[in-house]
């Protein structure tokens, strides 16, 4: 991930190109990727200003911190795409996110947020 500084600046009358995409995709992400807390839903253990950093080749297990990438036209206007959640119940090892298993059952994961506790 680029670090844009005032240094790297555009000079004036140049159009100015957007540092990040409009909307990710998890799987054009890195292995290992961070993100930047923003908000301060998961506090106490996870303060606004915080640096997350993720490797998407670890398994995840219930307990641990998950990043959730939402499609866009999912996103309502002025939120995010990626929200930071515990997980709680993660997928079952025969399904795979987004494909129905076993017939019509939809796989699900469950997760929670620490403030306020929901």
């Amino acid at each position: 991930m680029a670090v844009h500084s005032n240094s790297n600046a555009l000079p004036s009358g140049k159009a100015q190109v957007p540092a990040y995409p409009e909307f990710l995709n998890p799987s054009d992400m890195p292995e290992r990727y961070a993100l930047i807390c923003d908000s301060d839903c998961m506090l106490p253990e996870i303060a606004s200003g915080t640096k997350l950093v993720f490797n998407s080749a670890q398994p995840c297990k219930p307990g641990d911190m998950v990043a959730l990438f939402f499609r866009p036209e999912d996103v309502e206007p002025g939120t995010h795409q990626v929200r930071v959640k515990r997980l709680v119940v993660g997928l079952a090892p025969w399904t795979v996110w987004g494909k129905p298993s076993r017939g019509d059952v939809q796989p699900i994961i469950i997760v929670e947020m620490l403030n306020p506790h929901r």
